[in-house]
């Protein structure tokens, strides 16, 4: 069975192209056919990213220059963040072999919740690939994403299965939300 190419969108335009054309180029590298790249992250609520309330995907700026592509009606999977990526891929491909493109800063957090939704078996058909990020936003991220990290550990760390995850994801994120976006303001 052909691997599919995950890839997952990224909160600003040039992070969230770098991460499509790598999906691109590795479906060309694998001779697959577009129906093979799937683009996760896409909705039209946007609640955790600023800026993109009441835009559709089709109005995304980060894909309006791949509207030629055959992939861009059928191939758009929403959610609003990574916990939402990971349910949401495994609920459309389940344990088909993938590869995952994402940021290099964003994969330990990626690897995180995958482990938690797909289970620990997880590495034997996910592979994780780096999306070079450019240098101005690396540092930011870098730190954005240790923070998340810590948070994500602790917001699933009793869930036992998918639903659980979701479940406490939410539930806890309420509780420390303030607490959070605190401390990222003033780090970032």
């Amino acid at each position: 069975m052909k691997p599919y190419v995950v890839v997952l969108s990224g909160g600003d335009v040039e992070t969230t192209k770098k991460r499509i054309d790598l999906g691109i180029k590795l479906l060309k590298e694998n001779n697959l056919d577009y129906d093979k790249l799937v683009l996760n992250g896409f909705n039209t609520s946007r609640e955790h990213d600023m800026g993109w309330e009441g835009k559709s995907w089709k109005d995304d700026e980060r894909l309006e220059s791949y509207s030629y592509l055959p992939f861009y009606e059928k191939n758009i999977i929403h959610a609003r963040n990574t916990l939402e990526n990971a349910l949401t891929t495994k609920q459309e491909i389940d344990h088909s072999k993938m590869y995952v493109v994402t940021s290099a800063t964003h994969i330990p957090r990626t690897k995180f919740i995958f482990r938690k939704i797909f289970g620990p078996g997880y590495l034997d058909y996910i592979d994780f690939v780096p999306a070079k990020e450019p240098e101005h936003l690396r540092r930011k991220h870098v730190i954005k994403e240790k923070i998340d990290l810590m948070i994500h550990n602790y917001l699933l760390k009793d869930a036992r299965d998918d639903k659980e995850a979701y479940l406490y994801y939410h539930l806890r994120r309420k509780k420390i939300g303030r607490v959070y976006t605190f401390i990222k303001n003033i780090l970032i």
